[in-house]
């Protein structure tokens, strides 16, 4: 595993457990270098090839209410369809 930010990489591995991505994992780091939320790539590899992911960690500190955020941002997407 290549570098993480502040979440541990044991909690990190429990969160990838979490989606139940198919394949074995091969990669998991930091992608790109944002100042408000913690972003990886997951790289696993599968029957069909390498699959690439990325996730993202919210900074609860700025987003102090997810579930409205989410709802935000599910509205606006329903709203721009």
């Amino acid at each position: 595993m290549e570098n993480t930010k502040a979440t541990s990489r044991q909690d990190l591995l429990e969160v990838i457990d979490g989606f139940g991505f198919e394949g074995k994992l091969e990669e998991v780091g930091i992608f790109g270098n944002g100042h408000i939320n913690e972003t990886y790539q997951v790289v696993f590899s599968t029957d069909t090839g390498r699959k690439r992911f990325i996730l993202q960690k919210m900074n609860h500190q700025i987003f102090k209410d997810p579930v409205g955020l989410m709802e935000n941002i599910s509205g606006a997407t329903s709203w721009l369809k």
